[in-house]
């Protein structure tokens, strides 16, 4: 009875290519006095290949403190879960904006499936781990309601949490109990992978922190030139003209004045928006560009002028003041520069969007230096209106760009990283 009870007592912590053995056969060689060198060289047989699988992680481990951004580190995690754990169909889901977004899979998995979805809050298993922070494995999966895909061709499925990061699928195309080698192994790899995108998180954020700083020192300086030099100019004027008002008490001299205190205030509003459009973009969210666009053109004054807004604007994330206050700048540059102008545009495009009007366009030699502060060919104008567009579009990591429309007047173009454009993504077969 003893060796019977020994042989439950391994069988039930044991690897399935051992537990999978028949019942008759372990009792049998139990009996004849082979069982216990049988379960011995089991175990030998499973103790090296955990030995021996440990030691290629270490190796791993070495090559993932390496990386340099967060795809190669997932990369390198999900080979390393092929080659070493033996999961060949395997995966990193990363959370982003509310979303579990795939950055990294196996070749075969790549393969079989190719585009990988995106998993949205609440549709999936992946999901239901990534909030529990529990490891699980999930078999039948055509019969779970909370399968993200019920026609897809895997069967069960092994989901490790990797922190505040995301989670780790691997999947079979069988009803597979998967070992507890198998599980002990990949928990290990996530483990390692999450240390791994916590230390690539904060190295970002410290650069991240180090431009912050060098970009408002740099802005410091500008606005300590700007400040000297432009509001001393109507300082001037009202100082002399002050004197001669006294003097002469004529109207023309107080009109110059109120010019002056006029162009003053002008300048001191573009500064104040121009400082709060260079801060650091940390509150965004879902923005419907079309509805944004709309909201700045009732801000602006378009004498003569009509501003059609395409209907195909796509939802973006980002910061919806500032990105009012981008296109309110637009508008104002047509307004204000485009004399000819009688239609403004704003065009969807696949990665962004574009801004244009029907005026006289803007020279080639000037389209490099528009956007500098303190830059304008208008008399009355301060330069700070493009400087704060972009200053608005660096914020959000973003580029623009300027060129003349194919009706000649000027035309902007923002291009907006996939990341931060917003669409559903179809259901496709795979994890």
């Amino acid at each position: 009875m003893s060796v019977i009870g020994l042989l439950i007592g391994i069988s039930e912590g044991s690897d399935t290519a051992f537990t999978a053995l028949s019942p008759t056969l372990i009792l049998n060689s139990a009996t004849t006095g082979a069982g216990i060198g049988f379960i011995v060289g089991v175990y030998d047989l499973r103790g090296k290949r955990r030995d021996s699988a440990l030691l290629l992680l270490h190796n791993v481990t070495q090559e993932l403190l390496e990386a340099d951004s967060k795809k190669k580190a997932c990369q390198i995690s999900v080979d390393a879960a092929h080659s070493i754990i033996q999961l060949p169909l395997a995966g990193i889901w990363l959370e982003k904006n509310g979303r579990l977004e795939p950055v990294a899979v196996s070749n075969i998995a790549d393969n079989v499936f190719g585009e990988l979805p995106t998993l949205e809050q609440g549709d999936s298993l992946a999901w239901e781990i990534f909030e529990a922070q529990q490891p699980k494995t999930f078999n039948d999966l055509s019969n779970n309601p909370h399968t993200h895909n019920s026609e897809t061709e895997i069967k069960s499925e092994y989901i490790v949490p990797i922190g505040k990061h995301g989670v780790m699928i691997s999947g079979s195309f069988s009803d597979r109990q998967f070992s507890s080698l198998e599980r002990e192994l990949a928990k290990l790899l996530a483990v390692h992978t999450e240390l791994v995108l916590d230390r690539i998180e904060r190295t970002v954020n410290l650069e991240r922190r180090e431009k912050e700083l060098e970009k408002q020192n740099n802005k410091l300086d500008r606005f300590a030139s700007l400040v000297s030099h432009d509001l001393r100019n109507p300082i001037n004027v009202i100082d002399g003209y002050l004197d001669i008002a006294r003097e002469t008490n004529a109207e023309e001299d107080f009109d110059e004045i109120q010019a002056a205190v006029d162009r003053m205030d002008t300048l001191v509003t573009d500064l104040l928006a121009l400082s709060q459009s260079g801060d650091s973009i940390q509150d965004t969210g879902p923005v419907s560009l079309k509805a944004v666009a709309e909201n700045a053109s009732n801000n602006v004054q378009f004498e003569g002028i009509t501003v059609e807004i395409d209907q195909d604007l796509v939802m973006v994330i980002g910061d919806d003041s500032r990105l009012k206050q981008l296109f309110e700048n637009l508008f104002k540059n047509t307004v204000e520069h485009a004399e000819t102008a009688d239609t403004i545009r704003v065009d969807f495009l696949e990665n962004g969007f574009a801004v244009e009007d029907n005026g006289e366009g803007i020279p080639g030699n000037e389209q490099d230096s528009i956007f500098e502060y303190g830059y304008t060919n208008s008399k009355n104008g301060t330069g700070l209106g493009l400087a704060i567009v972009r200053e608005v579009v660096d914020g959000h990591g973003w580029d623009i760009s300027v060129t003349n429309s194919s009706g000649s007047g000027a035309r902007f173009e923002v291009q907006i990283p996939e990341d931060d454009l917003i669409s559903s993504p179809p259901r496709r077969p795979g994890f």
